[in-house]
């Protein structure tokens, strides 16, 4: 048994006997400690990927959304202005919103 073992192994010496192991340094720096400064140049060195179609539809959104809401400075909303019930009324042959009508009678008895 000893016999086939060393012939076995005399064998896999002789197949192997081109190949040459060159990672020994690699090898070495992977079994020695990490030092803090190796760590910081790792992660410094650190790769981010950012997919940019989900990115850049979040940005435009974010942008849509600002722009949709914000009202320009000096607009004021029109339908503030608007009476609530906005009711014409006919006197001697012109046309009155009903409210204007009625501040414009207030304002000419106060007048007196």
């Amino acid at each position: 048994m000893t016999f086939e073992r060393e012939r076995v192994r005399e064998q896999l010496e002789e197949e192997l006997s081109e190949l040459r192991f060159q990672g020994h340094e690699a090898v070495l720096k992977r079994l020695q400690p990490v030092t803090w400064r190796e760590r910081l140049r790792e992660l410094w060195n650190r790769e981010i990927e950012v997919p940019l179609v989900p990115v850049g539809l979040m940005v435009a959104l974010i942008a849509g959304a600002a722009l949709w809401l914000r009202q320009p400075p000096g607009v004021q909303d029109t339908r503030a202005d608007l009476p609530k019930k906005a009711e014409l009324i006919e006197i001697a042959g012109n046309v009155y919103w009903k409210e204007d009508y009625e501040r414009m009678i207030a304002s000419v008895e106060n007048s007196d």
